[in-house]
């Protein structure tokens, strides 16, 4: 979230004035961050469509889990994801249940993707209907892949017809998969001869560059041919001449040399054992490779993408898997795999990202709405993040130099609150706050007020008193302020009314509390709200109820802006906005007990 220290500063210590003011069923908000949602008004943040979005924003991963909004106002499933995570179910045994799963909502939803060749994914969506029982024939796709068609040639192309051969290999394969997935025979025996050329041409079958010729030439042209109905002894009796079973007996020979467990390697074997039973042969197992298959791997996480992923890369387990099925092998994280996938159904496909920026501040966020929605997740891990966190920023280097550091200790602290943690060393922490607002620069007093509120919270939070070093700084901004007020706007009011009251010495600083109270005071009329947003709507109620409740009229504006942001499908997850954050269903969810009065 890309926003100004300052505001998000502001915005932080106005959460902290809504843990100590907002009744929230007897619990101590200073203290404890968890928030009841039967205290929301769920007719605008409906408690399904938030643990749906939660769902979006939960990622599992080998070493952590973690809340992000990376992906959570995504409201187009991954073609890509879901093409390949249908045939994974298929291969699994669970496909027909996992359909059940598979919402209407979710199919409507499916576009292309920008990222792919129209020809691919108008492959991917053919599968998807295949594989869903749906109309398989449709006959705009089935004209997007003839626009792609080269008669002369009886070959399909990517971009153009002036395109390598490689890819057009490529392009035929994945046009002749989607027409048998689309059951049209039309081109089929002109496809066929097409192939045939190819198949008599040695230049495609080569003993050299074991990939190259299984994976992008030979291998591929014999997928194809094998799919149309042909055999070696079929083909030996059309073309004598032709001999490629010695070639493929060349290559199974040579096949676990120097075979590694990347990308390549893996699609090398997978393509060996799909075209074997063309030649009428068994391709020989080697348990050691497939033991290296998994080694370094303590779960499905990231899996063929990299131990920090939190998404797999599906065409690479889809193969891994096809392989350990051919050789009898036991795929060790079966059912880590099969709730993965039924986690990417329930999310609609939309937690494709494989790497995540940690972020302690939308993790907060992320805890404790699943707390207060009752979202399922793995606490455990939960704790274990944190503790890595923890470690991050503080064991390996405690001292805080800028804002942000001073906001992500912040957050990290409220998120053991929230967890019911204890910090294991508390006055370290202290010590490195302490040292960064006395070495603060105070000529931007703006910014001295919000990290000296933030600093002092801390403090606060981990049940320490406020040093009097510390206690005369704050009186010192505040004589500053005092001096010229003119640096005083909306956006920094609740962050002085917090300094003047943590300062104890409300008639001292009188002036700039009557200052600050009617440029909130004037916050809430039509202009200024049509303008505004949640996370600045809710700084400034905040800040305002501290002083006085709000009146009916203050409440009804409120209500009006959350509806408006309900219109908008800001709290929705039928159509997220880029609004949609964890900190947006946050501070939406604590906004509307300004009105409820629970």
């Amino acid at each position: 979230m890309k926003v100004k220290y300052a505001v998000m500063l502001s915005a932080v210590l106005s959460i902290l004035m809504t843990i100590e003011n907002v009744s929230f069923a007897g619990q101590n908000r200073e203290t404890d961050t968890r928030m009841n949602y039967s205290q929301v008004d769920s007719h605008y943040l409906n408690p399904s469509e938030i643990q749906k979005l939660l769902q979006k924003s939960y990622y599992h991963g080998s070493k952590m889990d973690i809340f992000s909004s990376s992906s959570i106002f995504r409201n187009t499933p991954e073609l890509y994801s879901a093409s390949w995570a249908l045939d994974i179910l298929d291969k699994l045994g669970i496909k027909d249940q996992a359909v059940k799963r598979f919402q209407e909502d979710t199919y409507r939803k499916l576009e292309f993707d920008s990222r792919l060749s129209e020809i691919e994914n108008v492959g991917l969506f053919s599968h998807v209907n295949k594989e869903l029982h749906r109309e398989t024939h449709n006959e705009d796709n089935y004209k997007k892949i003839n626009s792609h068609y080269d008669a002369d040639e009886g070959l399909f192309f990517e971009t153009s017809k002036d395109e390598d051969m490689r890819n057009k290999i490529f392009a035929t394969s994945v046009a002749l998969d989607a027409m048998i997935d689309m059951n049209q025979t039309k081109e089929l025996e002109e496809i066929k001869k097409g192939l045939l050329k190819l198949y008599v041409n040695d230049e495609f079958f080569t003993f050299s560059n074991k990939e190259d010729n299984i994976v992008n030439n030979g291998g591929i042209i014999i997928s194809m041919l094998q799919k149309l109905g042909f055999s070696d002894a079929s083909l030996k009796r059309e073309f004598p001449n032709v001999d490629r079973h010695a070639w493929f007996s060349y290559w199974i020979s040579e096949l676990y040399k120097g075979l590694g467990t990347d990308w390549g390697s893996v699609d090398v074997l997978k393509t060996t054992i799909e075209i074997s039973s063309f030649f009428d042969m068994k391709v020989p197992a080697n348990t050691n490779y497939l033991n290296q298959l998994f080694l370094g791997w303590d779960g499905i996480e990231g899996f063929g993408v990299g131990p920090d992923a939190y998404a797999i890369q599906p065409p690479y387990v889809d193969k891994v898997l096809a392989i350990c099925q051919y050789f009898h092998y036991a795929f060790p994280y079966k059912k880590q795999l099969i709730n993965y996938l039924y986690d990417q159904i329930e999310s609609e496909f939309t937690k494709t990202d494989q790497y995540i920026k940690f972020s302690v501040e939308d993790n907060f966020y992320g805890i404790a709405l699943a707390n207060a929605y009752k979202f399922d997740y793995d606490r455990k891990k939960m704790i274990q993040t944190l503790q890595e966190n923890y470690r991050v920023l503080v064991e390996e280097n405690s001292s805080i130099t800028d804002s942000q550091k001073l906001r992500e200790v912040y957050y990290l602290i409220l998120s053991y609150h929230e967890e019911k943690m204890v910090l294991p060393e508390s006055k370290i922490v202290e010590k490195a706050v302490v040292e960064y607002l006395s070495n603060m620069d105070q000529a931007g007093t703006v910014k001295s007020v919000e990290d000296l509120v933030l600093g002092v919270k801390i403090i606060q939070l981990l049940g320490l008193l406020v040093p009097s070093d510390i206690n005369k700084l704050t009186h010192k901004v505040l004589e500053k302020v005092q001096a010229d007020m003119t640096v005083l706007d909306s956006k920094q009011a609740h962050s002085i009314l917090e300094l003047i009251s943590i300062s104890n010495e409300q008639v001292k600083f009188n002036d700039i509390k009557n200052r600050t109270l009617s440029l909130l005071n004037g916050y809430f009329t039509d202009t200024e709200l049509e303008k505004a947003r949640i996370s600045l709507t809710f700084r400034r109620a905040s800040a305002l109820s501290k002083q006085r409740p709000l009146t009916e009229e203050e409440q009804s504006k409120i209500r009006g802006l959350i509806a408006g942001e309900s219109t908008k499908k800001t709290f929705s997850n039928s159509a997220p906005t880029n609004a949609t954050t964890l900190r947006t269903l946050y501070e939406g969810s604590l906004l509307t007990t300004f009105y409820t009065g629970r």
